[in-house]
């Protein structure tokens, strides 16, 4: 269902109303089970971190614990992932999102928020919300497990 979503655009409201459905994530050790290693996908909307993520070549996430994630992991010049320093660090939180409660990921050095939805075992679909892009919406991705 989602794996589709990084090839075609799809709008705001219709990646919107894929998410609502999918089961919350209330166990952070869902995260960082195993490597904690996530590849991550974007899924195609209007929305300006899309462009964004794939020019600055988005790999994934690595969450090592709840208090201890590389929220944005590139791929460097010899393909290998590499931390994105700028972006920072970031940690996982219980919070609500559309009255429901579910793992975030809260950035520590942005105004930024990733809430995450089960897809299945091994798939994620997240939204993120930032003041920094307001105008933009929300912005729709999704990640497994590597």
């Amino acid at each position: 269902m989602v794996s589709k979503l990084d090839k075609e655009t799809v709008d705001n409201e219709a990646a919107a109303a894929i998410y609502e459905k999918l089961e919350s994530i209330l166990d952070p050790t869902f995260l960082t089970k195993g490597t904690g290693t996530w590849t991550g996908g974007s899924i195609s909307t209007s929305h300006p971190s899309h462009a964004m993520l794939i020019s600055m070549k988005w790999a994934g996430k690595v969450f090592r614990t709840p208090d201890d994630v590389d929220p944005v992991m590139v791929f460097g010049e010899d393909g290998k992932w590499v931390w994105n320093e700028k972006l920072g660090h970031a940690q996982l939180r219980e919070m609500a999102w559309n009255g429901k409660n579910t793992t975030a990921m809260i950035y520590d050095t942005y105004p930024i928020i990733d809430y995450f939805r089960k897809v299945n075992s091994d798939t994620m679909m997240g939204v993120m919300d930032t003041k920094l892009q307001r105008e933009a919406g929300l912005y729709y991705f999704y990640l497994t497990r590597k």
